[in-house]
């Protein structure tokens, strides 16, 4: 839904008519499902660490998390960097790159200016929008710059939390919820209270998992989350976009409370389609619908307005869906499939089994049956078979 949003608005006219408004209408609900992202990202993320708190493993937990990050991430900045230095040597005065575009589709600023080395290095740390902005072209790696702090500063902070709890009297729950809340205090009290809603909603997936472990959130809460979620995107455009995010995310989360993992999907096949190339299709769709805009835009398909014509509309629109899957395909079979093998790299060779001890390796020798006892055994119930009685009338 993202990728497709990105596409309708780079090119698509905003004309009169019901179905160019209904369209228009699903395609700006792109960033309404960023915001379930990050609560699938909590649900299944952070509540692993949630459960696994008593038996948490700093340096497991921070291998899968950088190889399932960085196997994708660096291609895709690769892909972007060249894509937007290609563009820059054809049309280095492109409105696509010089300029926004369409209401900041392609960034708030233009393109070509987010190559400072604050931006290389903040999206070579996975920070972006945490210190810079994301770089060129790659508007959607803002995300992911929160996901990859929200990864590592909840360990530590559940850590602290258990500690306190203890000292509370065993009082786990209330020590976490403490916490967090004055985490998001001090967020707000560093001018970024966005972060802190952000925080907070992935912190509502992660504790909806445990809730669901347990069975015992009501169906009523279920499906008000689920009216609420929906009325968040409803509401996305009409009200400020971060009280919207606020009824996705809770609403959300309040339907995953009562969702236990692996119950329920779509389909085992296509949740795991679904799943396997996602990550990889985010991280590239928008790099490559923007140097296709810049072709689009030079041969006159294109305009400031949207596409020239409906013919061309429909051309654009299939060209740039076809690139775009065939590189998030090819993308996933080269990187993203690899991520295990990643970690297990990362991870190094197991260490060897401790030799086994001579000692040990003997064995009670054979005992060889005796024939005769045998042929003994075999004739003994015939032998020990009682007489058949004879019958009451003999």
């Amino acid at each position: 839904m993202v990728a497709a949003g990105h596409l309708w608005a780079a090119v698509a006219p905003k004309e009169p008519g019901l179905f160019n408004r209904a369209v228009w209408a699903m395609a700006d609900t792109r960033h309404s499902w960023v915001i379930v992202f990050f609560v699938l990202s909590g649900y299944l993320v952070g509540g692993g660490v949630l459960a696994r708190a008593d038996r948490f493993d700093v340096k497991t937990y921070a291998l899968a998390r950088f190889s399932r990050i960085y196997i994708v991430l660096i291609p895709a900045l690769a892909l972007t960097a060249g894509l937007d230095g290609l563009a820059h040597s054809l049309q280095p005065q492109s409105p696509i790159y010089s300029a926004v575009w369409r209401d900041g589709l392609f960034g708030a600023t233009p393109p070509f200016a987010r190559y400072t080395l604050r931006e290389i290095l903040a999206s070579l740390l996975s920070l972006e929008t945490v210190v810079s902005q994301p770089i060129g072209s790659n508007g959607p790696l803002w995300s992911l710059g929160f996901e990859w702090v929200f990864y590592f500063c909840l360990p530590p902070l559940m850590l602290l939390a258990d500690a306190l709890g203890r000292l509370m009297g065993d009082r786990r729950w209330l020590a976490r919820a403490l916490v967090a809340v004055s985490s998001v205090i001090l967020l707000a009290a560093a001018k970024m209270p966005y972060a802190g809603l952000l925080w907070l909603i992935w912190l509502g997936g992660a504790l909806a998992q445990g809730i669901a472990e347990t069975g015992r959130w009501p169906m009523g809460l279920r499906r008000l989350g689920g009216l609420v979620c929906l009325a968040g995107f409803v509401l996305a455009f009409k009200i400020n976009y971060r009280f919207a995010d606020a009824f996705i995310g809770f609403g959300l989360a309040s339907v995953l409370a009562r969702f236990p993992p692996g119950e329920r999907g779509l389909n085992p096949r296509l949740d795991r389609v679904l799943a396997s190339g996602s990550y990889s299709l985010y991280v590239t769709h928008l790099p490559i619908m923007a140097f296709l805009c810049m072709l689009f835009y030079q041969h006159g398909w294109l305009t400031r307005t949207g596409a020239a014509s409906s013919l061309t509309l429909v051309a654009m629109l299939g060209l740039a869906t076809l690139l775009v899957i065939t590189v998030s395909i090819l993308s996933y079979w080269l990187f993203e499939r690899r991520t295990e093998a990643l970690r297990q790299w990362l991870r190094g060779p197991k260490p060897p089994d401790p030799p086994v001890r001579r000692s040990a390796l003997k064995t009670a020798p054979a005992i060889r049956p005796d024939r005769r006892k045998s042929r003994a055994l075999a004739r003994q119930p015939q032998a020990l078979e009682p007489k058949a009685r004879p019958s009451a009338g003999g």
